[in-house]
């Protein structure tokens, strides 16, 4: 009885970590295509805890897999619905991300399917969630660089080779022909490692986002007061070249005057 409890609540959590990260790399996708930066956080963070919340009591209640794939729809649409945008885009983006985790399983189980492991689901549901969180990360970097900004090459290329020995090892455990009480913790373990790391990947990416954006706006800072000490030694020129040009103006008018009476003197005399 303590034997099935223990797998029971196995199961619920490794069902829960599973769908935070799918939830995660769905919020991944979303900051590439949409603007976060008018969005509350507050509000950005109870939607999505919300949609796993709502995830996590489809599959437990009803577990049917079309059930399933229809509640992910939905639930990426309305996830959609609190960033700027176009119905037509939202709807279109909600369906590509979907259709992605439908194909990643459906590839990573025929790839694995021919092995005999005794945790098939676990195992299958681990990696394809692995391989759309890198998906997301090619995507990410793709978009960026068409729009001018630099990633530096080991920032994804880390989250790759972090995943491939995570497979790699959840493998390895599962083709042991340990317990199936051993490979569940196993990709518990490997799960919550790699969402440590990926979420501090993103932090440093922002980090060094911000950083950049920073620099950039440094620099255009100093632009713009190289640009406003130009125009005012610029006007300081003209000032001077004014005051220069008016003097000259009075020294020949007072010349023309001299001249002029001094004409005037000798014709008289004349």
């Amino acid at each position: 009885m303590m034997a099935e409890q223990s797998y029971l609540c196995c199961d619920v959590i490794l069902s829960l970590m599973c769908n935070a990260f799918g939830i995660y790399v769905v919020f991944k996708f979303n900051t590439i295509f949409f603007d976060r930066k008018d969005i509350s956080k507050k509000l950005e963070a109870v939607v999505y805890m919300g949609c796993l919340a709502l995830l996590s009591i489809v599959q437990e209640v009803w577990s049917l897999p079309i059930l399933t794939v229809g509640s992910n729809l939905v639930l990426c649409f309305l996830v959609s619905c609190i960033y700027k945008g176009s119905w037509r885009k939202k709807a279109i983006l909600s369906v590509f991300i979907n259709t992605l985790f439908l194909l990643f399983e459906m590839v990573s189980y025929l790839l694995i399917f021919r092995y005999d492991l005794i945790s098939m689901e676990f195992v299958t549901g681990f990696v394809s969630t692995l391989v759309s969180y890198n998906f997301v990360i090619i995507l990410e970097h793709a978009v960026k660089s068409r729009s001018g900004e630099n990633i530096h090459r080991w920032h994804w290329a880390v989250i790759f080779i972090v995943s491939a020995i995570s497979i790699y090892l959840i493998f390895i455990l599962a083709l042991s022909n340990e317990q199936m009480k051993y490979v569940r913790l196993g990709v518990i373990s490997l799960l919550t490692i790699n969402f440590l790391i990926f979420y501090l990947y993103d932090e440093l990416s922002e980090a060094f986002e911000a950083k950049y954006e920073k620099s950039l706006l440094d620099q255009k800072n100093q632009a713009y007061l190289n640009e406003l000490e130009f125009i005012k030694s610029s006007n300081d020129d003209l000032r001077k070249l004014r005051h220069d040009f008016r003097n000259h103006l009075l020294i020949l008018n007072k010349n023309l005057k001299l001249n002029a009476e001094d004409f005037e003197a000798r014709w008289t005399a004349d």
